[in-house]
């Protein structure tokens, strides 16, 4: 149109160029522009675009999405041809999703929408369609068509394949499955602190995982369907979540049991054999022994079922041993919350059994009363003639006294702790079948051994005496053991050691009396049980209790020594595997270790639990600070070496706690 009017102008210009020239007549030239104003406005408005005189139409196989069905097909279709016109689909965002420009009248396009969000589409019909934003001015618009994206159309579950663990059963299997695909969906399994357990991002229907849960609580699992999945907390707008599973752990599912191969123990049988078994494997679980004292006398960390130690316990006492399955054994007390604990186990120790060193003492109680006539007068007989024997002179007892309250068995477990079982068997032997015979292995009389020197009485005065000088120098400043003993305690102490001291001196070789006045005691006690009973042992045995002082470097022992007495120890079983290998004389004196011209037996070793051997050691370790104290040193054995500092050893296993007196006379080698 623009052209036909522009051609129109320049003709009409044209013709008054003519007319102002003169050349042509007036009337010529209005026949000539006439004729082509009407030709040119013809062919205009025959070239014009008409509108468009149809509609369009959309519609949707589905309005309503979910992970199954995630689009729609959305049909176009449009009542006239297009000629020059467009049509469009545009979103309720105003972004074009699909144009044809001309030709046929249907069409079609796939549409979705966002997750749990609704998308509306126009189709509209126009001369042009802008890519980002509607036709302004349209020919014709169609209804919209709204499109709604639900999210996930499934379910997920949870299940165990059991929801009751024990040590037997340590873990639980889940399994997992969804009823429809994930599509773009992930699930995950979480715990009930928050913690992701388990995550499957797209694909199958199923899953599965291996979960646990501490001792005695309850974990609670639950999955859960979401377009993501945190590590360390659940997803805030799941899609689904399943039915959580609670898993419980009941602990330790067996039982302990603990048995002895002896009730009563005596001088014949001083030891008794502890059997332990648990019923079901312990895992991560310990099982320990306990006494009554609190301490811990055996432990097993894994492993077997079945176990055994060996125990005892001190002259007139009962000792019972308890065992418990628990997490963790403390060594000085029982688990508090143990998994289960076995019927308690008593050991009752009397000096005194049926046998004395092999021989009956039932035989020689009746052969007794054969020979003197009842049992009361051969009570009497025996303890009038105890104080012939050197050892026992300085405190026999009231014969008569002792036979009326307890008869002859209180008389022998007088005996028994001072001169032992076989010293006790051949005096009573002497008394019944002559004083010319002692017992031997097949019963017949044999030449009685000779008795030991006499040695110097021991009596109160001379205890009490003692006694009270210990006392002044506990109360010495100077005195480091105020850690080991309570000072309300010094009466006590004084009296228990100045007795032993003195009784040690009169009954063994190697010190005299007047050196429990003077020189530094020490003093293994009952919480240092095993270690004091087996200083007690060596001494008995004979081996030196006066010792003298070296300290460890100045030690010249073999760098193997402490490897050879753990191969000593271990030729019996070691009891708990804390036990260490004690040995007296002590490691850190002269007289220590293999034989040597201080003490020709060699050390005697034996396993005893570390509490105790630790405490006896941490003792020993504050006695050489008392004053003056000074180390000597001791070269390759059998040589002793420069003497240090001497002291005396007096063990209490039953009735003090382990301590120490500083003395007043420190020199070297006395």
């Amino acid at each position: 149109m623009l052209r036909a009017a522009i051609r129109t102008v320049l003709v009409g210009v044209a013709a008054m160029s003519l007319l102002l020239w003169g050349q042509v007549p007036s009337h010529a030239i209005e026949a000539w522009t006439g004729s082509i104003l009407v030709s040119t406005l013809g062919s205009s408005v025959s070239q014009a675009v008409e509108p468009y005189g149809g509609s369009v139409s959309l519609s949707a196989d589905r309005t309503q999405l979910d992970t199954e069905y995630p689009v729609a097909q959305l049909s176009l279709s449009t009542s006239k041809p297009l000629s020059t016109y467009k049509v469009g689909v545009y979103d309720d965002t105003g972004r074009r999703q699909y144009q044809v420009d001309a030709g046929g009248f249907t069409g079609s396009l796939t549409v979705g929408a966002p997750a749990h969000a609704t998308r509306t589409f126009t189709a509209y019909v126009a001369s042009s369609l802008p890519s980002d934003r509607p036709p302004s001015t349209p020919e014709t618009v169609s209804a919209p068509v709204s499109i709604t994206h639900n999210g996930y159309a499934g379910t997920v579950s949870l299940s165990a394949d059991r929801t009751q663990l024990d040590t037997e059963h340590p873990v639980a299997k889940l399994s997992l499955s969804t009823s429809k695909p994930l599509s773009t969906y992930k699930v995950g399994v979480y715990d009930d602190t928050g913690r992701r357990q388990y995550q499957v991002d797209a694909g199958g229907f199923t899953g599965s995982l291996t979960v646990g849960a501490p001792a005695h609580s309850t974990r609670t699992f639950t999955a859960y369907v979401a377009p993501s999945m945190p590590s360390d907390r659940p997803p805030a707008t799941p899609e689904t979540v399943s039915v959580p599973v609670s898993i419980t752990h009941n602990g330790y599912a067996g039982t302990v049991s603990l048995s002895a191969d002896r009730a009563q123990l005596d001088t014949e049988h001083p030891v008794a054999q502890l059997s332990l078994s648990t019923s079901k494997p312990l895992s991560t679980y310990k099982v320990g022994v306990y006494d009554d004292t609190g301490r811990r006398q055996y432990q097993m960390d894994a492993g077997g079922f079945t176990g055994s130690l060996t125990v005892g316990a001190p002259d007139h006492t009962t000792r019972t041993f308890t065992a418990y399955v628990a997490v963790s054994l403390p060594s000085d007390r029982p688990p508090a919350t143990p998994e289960t604990v076995s019927a308690p186990v008593t050991i009752t120790s009397i000096p005194v059994g049926e046998h004395l060193d092999g021989v009956s003492l039932a035989t020689l109680e009746a052969d007794g009363v054969t020979r003197y006539g009842s049992a009361l007068a051969f009570c009497l007989a025996v303890g009038t003639a105890a104080p012939s024997n050197a050892a026992l002179h300085s405190s026999a007892p009231d014969a008569t006294l002792v036979c009326n309250a307890g008869g002859l068995r209180a008389l022998v477990e007088w005996m028994v702790p001072i001169i032992g079982a076989t010293a006790t068997a051949a005096f009573l032997w002497q008394q019944v079948y002559g004083s010319n015979t002692t017992p031997s292995s097949t019963g017949t009389p044999e030449p009685p051994t000779t008795a030991p020197p006499r040695r110097p009485d021991l009596d109160r005065t001379l205890v009490a005496s003692l006694a009270r000088k210990l006392i002044v120098r506990l109360t010495d400043n100077n005195n480091p053991s105020d850690n080991f003993t309570p000072a309300e305690k010094y009466p006590e102490v004084a009296d228990k050691v100045a007795q032993q001291c003195l009784a040690q001196a009169v009954q063994l070789a190697g010190v005299t009396a007047d050196e429990c006045d003077t020189k530094t005691i020490f003093v293994p006690g009952r919480d240092a049980y095993g270690a004091a009973k087996n200083d007690q042992a060596a001494i008995a045995q004979g081996m030196p209790w006066k010792l003298h002082w070296v300290k460890g470097p100045l030690n010249g022992l073999p760098e193997n020594w402490r490897t050879n007495a753990d191969q000593l120890c271990g030729q019996q079983q070691r009891p708990n595997p804390d036990d260490q290998c004690d040995e007296y004389p002590f490691y850190s004196t002269n007289e220590a270790g293999p034989a040597n011209e201080l003490n020709p037996q060699g050390g005697l070793l034996a396993w005893v639990p570390e509490p105790e051997n630790g405490r006896e050691g941490d003792a020993l370790s504050v006695m050489v600070r008392c004053p003056g104290f000074e180390s000597g040193e001791r070269p390759t054995p059998p040589s002793s070496g420069i003497l240090g500092t001497a002291y005396l050893v007096v063990p209490l296993p039953d009735t003090v706690d382990t301590t120490f007196i500083c003395g007043t006379d420190t020199t070297k080698g006395g």
